[in-house]
């Protein structure tokens, strides 16, 4: 919640607005975005993921990302299907996906510039921006929102499988 000063707690997390089954929580810093991800570690569920692969994430959060996080996700079993628009940075994260616990599909980034990334799991939906003017995200509770979520997501998974076999068909 945000106290009478306007400020953020200390655990990052702005604001919770709950409503019948549904519960949004939004978080604010690389704080807050380390709380997104540690939700997915508890939630124990496959991480259904659209990623940006931005070059201009906080170094603090990039590294948190790649030597703590991916690390405790997959000592969990937590796999994870990523879809990510085709740069050289989604190149060399694809070359790891073994290593990573996990499935990338790549896209073409020009057709479709993903700029925020998106989690689904379990029952959530996590949406969060890494650029340093809007380093922020939302956590949306909802067993309906979360199902369409996949849902959406299995679609470009499809499609994306697509993309992924002509690539390999230039070659």
């Amino acid at each position: 919640m945000i106290n009478k000063n306007n400020k953020l707690k200390k655990d990052n997390k702005l604001q919770d607005i709950v409503s019948n089954n549904t519960k949004v929580t939004y978080y604010k810093g690389v704080g807050g975005l380390k709380k997104i991800y540690e939700q997915t570690l508890k939630d124990k569920n496959p991480i259904f993921a659209l990623t940006a692969n931005i070059l201009e994430i906080d170094p603090e959060l990039r590294n948190w990302l790649t030597e703590k996080y991916v690390k405790k996700r997959k000592e969990n079993k937590i796999f994870a299907k990523v879809i990510s628009p085709k740069t050289g940075l989604a190149k060399e994260y694809l070359k790891n996906d073994k290593d990573g616990y996990r499935k990338t599909l790549l896209i073409p980034k020009d057709k479709f510039p993903i700029s925020i990334e998106i989690n689904i799991f379990g029952n959530k939906v996590g949406l969060m921006s890494y650029k340093k003017n809007e380093l922020m995200g939302t956590v949306i509770e909802s067993k309906e929102i979360a199902k369409s979520m996949r849902v959406f997501f299995d679609l470009a998974w499809e499609k994306a499988q697509d993309y992924q076999k002509e690539s390999k068909d230039r070659i």
